[in-house]
């Protein structure tokens, strides 16, 4: 982007491996891989932007998960990763708050995918991604212009997706109840988990 711009305005980090498979289960290798992938996916591109991003006073957005705002059966490491995404942002915001660079992060809801997708069992095998109702989902082309509304208003956070909003303000307020609604699904909706 230098080369052929000049200059860096926005970065969007998107790189992750997820998973399919409960944490009693998983190789410790495993684990990090996927938590690795979350984490460092974004950390990697940030610290070689971030000269250029403070220069232009530009704009970061971290594409995190709205199974960061509860956690998901079946899904740690990438729970966790997508979480430590939401935390990334809060703490740069708070250390680069004179350079005015804007920090902040999306929390995704169930988005359409192609078809030959594939994330990782518990022993690190690809697999396919748990079935989820169309009616669950966006379309990418939905996704990608709600993000550049985010980065435009240079928003904090955004949530895509009533279901994503919801767990948000549940998990806020009655947090128990988020952790049984989720337990309830489970096992009613078995194959979506595993």
């Amino acid at each position: 982007a230098i080369a052929a711009f000049g200059r860096l305005d926005i970065l969007i980090t998107n790189a992750s491996i997820s998973q399919r498979a409960y944490f009693a289960d998983m190789q410790p290798t495993v684990f990090r891989q996927v938590l690795d992938s979350n984490v460092y996916g974004s950390v990697y591109p940030l610290k070689a932007a971030l000269p250029h991003l403070i220069q232009a006073r530009g704009s970061v957005t971290f594409i995190s998960s709205i199974s960061a705002l509860n956690g998901m059966p079946s899904g740690s490491a990438y729970c966790a990763g997508k979480a430590a995404l939401a935390n990334l942002a809060h703490t740069l915001r708070l250390e680069l708050a004179d350079t005015g660079v804007h920090f902040g992060v999306v929390h995704i809801g169930f988005t359409q995918n192609d078809p030959d997708k594939r994330v990782l069992d518990a022993a690190g095998q690809p697999v396919p991604i748990a079935h989820r109702p169309p009616r669950w989902q966006k379309s990418q082309s939905q996704v990608a212009a709600i993000i550049l509304g985010h980065v435009r208003r240079r928003r904090r956070r955004t949530v895509i997706s009533a279901l994503g909003r919801l767990i948000l303000v549940v998990h806020s307020l009655l947090p128990r109840l988020g952790d049984w609604v989720v337990l309830t699904s489970q096992r009613r909706l078995r194959n979506f988990y595993e």
